[in-house]
């Protein structure tokens, strides 16, 4: 049996921040929409969405991919397994959660089909997956690109694979129908949620989607 190395992806000594875009763009998302009461936050890192999450009322089991962080997660009391999502399947049945949230992960991966096939999978045919990713068409990282740094969005944030406004949807339409999609920018002093393609693309740092599962045929 092959030996499972969990990687760290960056994120075991980083600091507890509850501001980051990543979060404030998963909650706009979320918002005016009801959803069921089982969440599973995939690439729960530090936990500051399952937190949030919690504190609203959800039940939420988290998954991990770095021991440290996994052993963080549990001694805050949380239901946590410890996953390599490049190559190991989630410890849950089919259909076990209402809510499935992954943000900031699908870029650390390689292995894409297997991560978004799992995520489908565990999801309730009538539930919901929010997925959030840096935008690599922001006028920041076009710059850092144009200043032959472009090498530095991988190095030195472990990124494996990069997405934009129009690449994301489409490496998820073969298993997910898209509902919403939304992104986060940097503004002086404040920040500000687009949601027209043409503002998406170029100043949104991040984006993300509010997915279901396409039914299998």
């Amino acid at each position: 049996m092959k030996e499972i190395i969990y990687k760290d992806f960056g994120e075991a000594n980083r600091k507890y921040e509850l501001d980051r875009i990543e979060y404030e763009l998963a909650l706009g998302i979320m918002a005016g929409r009801e959803f069921g009461n089982d969440v599973l936050d995939v690439g729960a890192g530090k936990g500051e969405f399952t937190d949030m999450l919690s504190k609203r009322g959800y039940r939420v089991n988290c998954v991990e991919g770095t021991k440290k962080l996994f052993e963080e997660l549990k001694e805050k009391g949380y239901k946590s397994v410890l996953v390599d999502l490049e190559e190991e399947k989630l410890p849950f049945p089919d259909n076990s959660f209402d809510l499935v949230v992954s943000l900031e992960v699908i870029e650390h991966l390689w292995n894409t089909d297997h991560y978004l096939s799992e995520l489908k999978r565990v999801v309730k045919p009538n539930g919901y997956v929010i997925i959030t990713t840096p935008n690599y068409n922001y006028w920041s990282f076009r710059l850092r690109a144009f200043f032959g740094q472009a090498e530095k969005f991988l190095t030195q944030d472990y990124h494996k694979k990069l997405f934009t406004a129009r690449s994301l949807p489409q490496r998820l339409a073969p298993y997910f129908e898209i509902l919403k999609f939304k992104g986060r920018g940097m503004v002086p002093k404040t920040r500000k949620h687009y949601a027209t393609p043409f503002f998406l693309n170029f100043f949104a740092m991040h984006i993300g989607v509010l997915c279901r599962p396409k039914k299998d045929i």
